[in-house]
């Protein structure tokens, strides 16, 4: 119950109901199946009242002093409950007794039931990049280094994961975002086993909505130490904020079980989120107003730049495309400086050029003008 479910977490609650066939005034549960049930901080509340555990092993939740009836169903909620380590099939043990005159406990009720707890879905690195950089163009330097503009669909939401329960034909992976400027799309999607760097097999893609995706498993997934890379296609409409909160709440589902078969819980991944894999970019108006002919291979480039959106500052870096020199000294629009080898990209760039109007001399590459 509630949103902590993955295994291991220390802040779950359990809800537990039962008709008993006898009064009680005292409840032990006990967690059998799988390992590491933990009680130790447990509250236990019913009818508007709570108690905290008696000490006993961890792995038992005891309660003295309630006033359960006979033939009536109870429900109680058991707050601050760790869950198991790996997750899967849950049993426990259900007890009540009474004192009699002697104060001795007298056990009047047993029964077991189970449960599935989720596993634990494990994000250890996330980013938003660009379509060009992930699906069309992976060598790509330059748009590597860029993230997606608000507005424009071309971003991408890549996450690596590992899970301590196997997935199985048929299962679903369930993505979906709490951001309220993100949205996913099945525009682009791929699940990748990160020891083999195959792409699996995916049977079905299906929007949800525009906060969720479902991708339907064309085949199984390990659990343990293997690790596998999702992108899903996704847009901006907006700034994302520096110190996000909430991440994104990915599981791993399975026809007929309640909750999932393993899951985040949305947690933020281990490697954190920051304004270098968590970011958006602003559309820049760029246009190319003339192109004035120059001596050999010289020419003049005319045009205008116009400040992004909500963006403070003044100036931008014009990178020239592979082969083509911008004249040192920028002339007759000064720069800041001309760099040769721009965002390790290979590619010449005019840095510190002004917001406007500009001017600039560049050399085209010999090979632009054979055959011409």
């Amino acid at each position: 119950s509630g949103s902590a479910m993955r295994a291991g977490v220390s802040e779950a609650t359990l809800c537990l109901t039962f008709t008993p066939a006898n009064s009680a005034t005292i409840l032990r549960l006990q967690g059998l199946t799988t390992i590491g049930w933990d009680f130790t901080a447990a509250t236990l509340c019913y009818r508007g009242s709570c108690w905290s555990r008696d000490e006993t092993e961890a792995t038992i939740l005891q309660v003295q002093g309630l006033s359960i009836e006979s033939g009536l169903q109870s429900s109680f909620d058991i707050s601050g409950v760790r869950l198991a380590k790996i997750g899967g099939t849950a049993t426990f043990e259900l007890e009540t007794f009474k004192e009699n005159q002697k104060k001795y406990w007298v056990l009047v009720d047993i029964g077991s039931s189970s449960l599935q707890c989720p596993g634990e879905l494990v994000v250890s690195t996330a980013e938003l990049r660009t379509e060009q950089s992930v699906v069309n163009d992976p060598t790509d330097v330059l748009w590597s280094q860029l993230f997606p503009r608000v507005g424009v669909d071309e971003g991408v939401l890549v996450f690596d994961f590992h899970t301590t329960l196997p997935a199985a034909v048929g299962d679903w992976l369930s993505v979906q975002v709490l951001s309220g400027v993100l949205s996913l799309s099945t525009r682009t999607y791929a699940v990748v086993s990160m020891k083999t760097n195959e792409e699996l097999l995916i049977s079905e893609a299906r929007r949800v909505n525009a906060k969720k995706v479902v991708l339907v498993l064309g085949e199984g997934l390990f659990a343990g130490s293997s690790a596998y890379r999702v992108h899903v296609a996704s847009s901006v409409a907006g700034d994302l904020p520096a110190s996000p909160m909430q991440f994104v709440n990915v599981s791993l589902c399975r026809s007929g079980l309640a909750y999932p078969r393993s899951t985040n819980d949305a947690i933020l991944p281990t490697s954190g989120l920051d304004s270098t894999n968590w970011f958006t970019s602003r559309t820049v108006d760029f246009v190319i107003l003339d192109i004035a002919t120059a001596p050999l291979t010289q020419i003049q480039v005319v045009g205008s730049i116009s400040k992004p959106a909500n963006n403070a500052y003044n100036w931008i870096d014009l990178i020239a495309p592979p082969g083509v020199k911008i004249v040192d000294p920028c002339s007759p629009t000064a720069c800041d400086r001309v760099e040769e080898d721009a965002y390790a990209t290979g590619q010449v760039a005019a840095r510190g050029l002004p917001v406007g109007d500009f001017k600039l001399v560049i050399v085209m590459p010999e090979w632009w003008t054979m055959d011409r």
